[in-house]
């Protein structure tokens, strides 16, 4: 939520952009203080974007020390090709909560068909039922910020 309490509004242009399947960049802060980002896949769910990670790795002990985090979605043509001037992003600076109203396994078989298709997203979203030792979360949106 912003500042104000009110959720940022989400653009048509960016909610189109950000259903579309699109590896994102993640942004949590170290145990120092420095930044540390990791690609991850998300679901967008008209309000927050959802990704899931083990309860082990560094990115989810970042957040439970610090749960601000930055996503940025982006498009990037390469340079100087025909469409780079069709460079486009969303960025979403907020804070992390656990989605425990969502169910794991249907989030990341619809995230697993999105990015990688019926024959390989399936079998991967099979070994998520029944997994305590994974998150799903949200990020709540303090600000959303749309460049087309």
């Amino acid at each position: 939520m912003s500042p104000n309490g009110s959720r940022p509004e989400v653009t048509p242009e960016a909610d189109a952009f950000l259903r579309e399947p699109r590896v994102a960049v993640l942004a949590t802060i170290g145990a120092d203080g420095a930044p540390r980002t990791v690609p991850v896949w998300f679901l967008w769910d008209g309000s927050a974007p959802i990704l899931f990670t083990a309860r082990t790795t560094r990115k989810w002990r970042n957040i439970q020390a610090n749960p601000r985090v930055s996503l940025c979605i982006d498009h990037r043509p390469e340079p100087r090709s025909p469409g780079a001037e069709a460079y486009a992003a969303v960025m979403i600076d907020g804070h992390v909560e656990e989605a425990t109203d969502r169910s794991l396994y249907d989030d990341v078989l619809a995230m697993s068909l999105a990015y990688w298709g019926e024959e390989r997203g399936r079998p991967f979203a099979e070994a998520y039922h029944d997994r305590p030792d994974v998150v799903l979360f949200r990020i709540v949106p303090d600000r959303i910020v749309h460049q087309a």
